[in-house]
């Protein structure tokens, strides 16, 4: 994969009254105090850095602005930048130039630059969120409250630090996700985009769906698990025009993953084969996981083996950043497991987490039950959000497929209870 070409640019935010600037370049004129910020980060987590009061600000009721400036690689593009994840209402703008928008913080958008100048700036503006919940809206046919502004059902973006009554109104703002920009010849061979592991008596089975960036020259790509392999095969096109091409693997005698309290997590490689080249797509492990609904009971087994499932609510380590380094991370999810807890909950008010989470779960032998982002509030039925959402959930499935340590997916937390 090409370098990053933001791997050590510096940073800085400011905030701004909501719609006093329309673009970076009205941002001299105003004359706002920078901080120096962390991306990803948060704008919280920037006044705390700063010294500077950070937890009893309204962050929804201003603007917040963040830039950075780098030199243009001598090569010619295209680049591809990549957003993971903006909190809220956001655009990033580039030499003075809007390159795009969104309305929502937990989908990625990956933008084509076709040309880089010889120093650059690079801009992120969110937008206060405050004067969009005061807009009047539908009514929902049900009221929370957890929440101050039922209007907040209408945007993808989290609970968290916008609950009254829980300690901290941190709300996240700003890039809380990896921005990166990377040139655009070194983009992987091929994207994942469906993975799923299931075992079947003692034969691991794997199926994998890839989009290739380009053909492979001999018209050849293979998925190879341990000793197993199978050859992919077409099945049409992505909507950027690339291959799409699907292989099912089965790995026979399997050693099946269990949760840390029943047995041993062994994970297993899978690798793609284009063209002689060899590379990681992902890891995975096998087990079967089960529910017994009957009698209004809601039983887990795993491997044929019921599961007396103890364990606890996740909240981000940092909850003013959203950010943890990887370790950190592993560090508070072995308390649990020091603790003989065997199961971990994402709950609908928090984020979803990233892929170091997910890998020190699979590692750690933890079930985990993920909660779509979506809690007590009614979501709306309304066409432009449901295709955001599609959009968030295809994303967040994608980073969960192959997980083991996965037992459950909920559609929300709490709310046919609230209704």
């Amino acid at each position: 994969m090409a370098a990053d070409l933001l791997a050590d640019a510096s940073w800085t935010c400011c905030r701004t009254e909501p719609g006093a600037a329309d673009s970076p370049k009205q941002l001299g004129a105003l004359a706002p105090r920078w901080y120096a910020a962390e991306v990803p980060g948060t704008a919280a987590g920037a006044l705390r850095a700063a010294g500077a009061r950070w937890d009893d600000v309204d962050y929804d009721a201003e603007d917040w602005w963040f830039r950075t400036t780098f030199d243009g690689p001598p090569e010619d593009g295209p680049f591809d930048l990549r957003l993971d994840g903006i909190a809220t209402l956001w655009e990033v703008w580039l030499n003075g130039e809007r390159l795009a928008e969104s309305q929502g913080m937990f989908t990625p958008t990956s933008l084509e630059l076709p040309e880089l100048g010889p120093t650059n700036e690079l801009s992120i503006g969110c937008r206060a969120l405050g004067p969009v919940l005061a807009a009047r809206r539908p009514r929902p046919r049900w009221r929370t409250r957890l929440v101050d502004r039922q209007t907040i059902r209408h945007v993808r973006t989290t609970l968290f630090g916008r609950i009254p009554s829980w300690a901290g109104r941190a709300a996240p703002v700003g890039p809380w996700r990896p921005v990166t920009l990377r040139a655009a010849a070194g983009r992987p061979a091929a994207r994942l985009r469906r993975l799923s592991s299931s075992l079947e008596g003692s034969t691991g089975v794997v199926a994998v769906e890839l989009a290739l960036e380009a053909q492979p020259v001999q018209g050849r790509a293979w998925v190879i698990v341990e000793g197993s392999r199978a050859e992919l095969q077409p099945a049409g096109l992505d909507e950027q025009g690339h291959p799409i091409v699907r292989a099912t693997v089965a790995v026979p005698d399997v050693r099946p993953w269990w949760p840390h309290t029943h047995g041993d997590q062994p994970l297993y490689e899978l690798d793609l084969l284009v063209d002689g080249a060899r590379s990681r797509l992902a890891r995975t492990g096998f087990r079967k996981v089960e529910v017994d609904r009957s009698g209004g009971a809601f039983d887990v087994s795993v491997n044929g083996v019921k599961i007396f499932c103890r364990g606890a609510c996740w909240v981000p380590v940092d909850p003013v950043t959203m950010v943890a380094p990887p370790d950190v991370v592993r560090a508070s999810l072995e308390q649990l497991r020091s603790a003989n807890l065997n199961l971990v909950r994402v709950t609908g008010t928090m984020v979803y987490e990233d892929a170091s989470f997910f890998d020190a779960c699979d590692e750690l032998g933890l079930l985990v039950w993920q909660d779509c982002m979506l809690a007590n509030l009614e979501p709306p039925e309304d066409a432009e959000f449901a295709v955001q959402l599609e959009g968030e959930l295809d994303h967040a499935f994608e980073l969960l497929a192959g997980r083991p340590s996965i037992a459950v997916v909920s559609g929300g937390s709490e709310i046919e209870q609230q209704a």
